[in-house]
């Protein structure tokens, strides 16, 4: 709806979306963030820290991959499903399962992205138009 909406107003607009490994659809994923983060500053040219994001991302594989090699069922799942694609919904990974020294970072509020959001456009908008005065 919103590229739609910028669409009919002339403005130019994306898409960007990445996804995790189905076994892990359960685990919030700092990985999954930090690639669309990284995405975004990118296209816009725009640093951004994501720093933690990505020590984020390390530790959770780390946590994925010890849990993989401490449980023989769900490697030999894994297993199966890298050689039969097609069976990845059968493969879950339940949060619990995971092996955590920490409880996984919160997720901001939709809200609180959104009120981020639209304070960078606006911030992004008064640096266009400072820079064409």
């Amino acid at each position: 709806m919103l590229l739609i909406a910028a669409q009919e107003r002339g403005l130019a607009g994306l898409s960007l979306s990445a996804s995790s490994p189905s076994y892990l659809a359960n685990v919030p994923n700092p990985r999954t963030s930090h690639a669309l983060l990284r995405a975004v500053a990118e296209i816009n040219r725009v640093p951004l820290p994501l720093g933690q994001l990505e020590r984020d991302s390390r530790a959770l594989m780390d946590q994925v991959d010890q849990s993989i090699e401490s449980q023989p069922e769900l490697r030999e799942a894994l297993e199966r499903l890298a050689d039969d694609p097609e069976t990845a919904e059968d493969v879950q990974v339940e949060p619990e399962s995971l092996p955590s020294s920490e409880p996984p970072p919160e997720l901001p509020s939709s809200a609180t992205v959104l009120r981020d959001l639209e304070d960078w456009l606006r911030n992004l908008n008064k640096q266009d138009d400072e820079s064409q005065s």
